[in-house]
């Protein structure tokens, strides 16, 4: 490959680099999506921990009995005692699922490929560094030994960001739970 080499010289190096790219960005879209699930997760305990705030509020009013037992099968959980231990649980799941969220945030270190047409330097740059390859080492050099190294990164933190918003979402499942238990609690006083 001599000096000063451009694309125009191989195109089929540039058909490679936008083919690598473009598996890079559907990896971005694919981490985008998952920090939409970690935020709709938030939401949803913020909302499941409102309502079970407002049922507990509700059941404080002159005609709640919170001295009667919860059921006839459990004579020593009242109706009080079940209705503060779901609000203090229900904190406790909204303070995880907080967490959780936050870890999947966290997990940013993603590579991106420039697109050739906004920064043809960086390839060209590599069409210099690579001059004593054919066209077929350079294609080889730039999608797997470089690339693919990175899609390979970037598919790790992708799963390990997934996990940590799964974890999330089963707590705003647990959470729902306590939330459908409060109702029950509320109906028994």
């Amino acid at each position: 490959m001599p000096y000063g080499a451009t694309l125009k010289d191989y195109p089929g190096l540039n058909v490679v680099y936008e083919e690598v790219r473009n598996r890079v960005d559907q990896q971005l879209e694919q981490a985008n999506a998952i920090d939409a699930k970690a935020n709709l997760g938030i939401v949803s305990a913020s909302l499941i921990l409102g309502a079970i705030a407002t049922l507990r509020e509700a059941m404080s009013s002159p005609t709640f009995h919170p001295e009667k037992p919860l059921t006839p099968f459990s004579p020593f959980v009242s109706v009080g005692q079940a209705s503060d231990w779901s609000i203090y649980a229900g904190m406790l799941c909204y303070v995880i699922v907080l967490f959780t969220s936050w870890r999947a945030y966290l997990i940013r270190g993603f590579k991106v490929i420039p697109p050739s047409g906004r920064n043809p330097f960086m390839l060209q740059t590599f069409l210099w560094e690579t001059a004593y390859m054919t066209e077929n080492e350079a294609k080889e050099e730039l999608t797997i030994k470089r690339v693919d190294e990175d899609l390979v990164e970037n598919q790790n933190s992708i799963e390990c960001k997934l996990r940590w918003t799964r974890r999330s979402i089963r707590w705003v499942l647990i959470e729902g739970v306590l939330l459908l238990f409060m109702t029950f609690v509320s109906t028994r006083a």
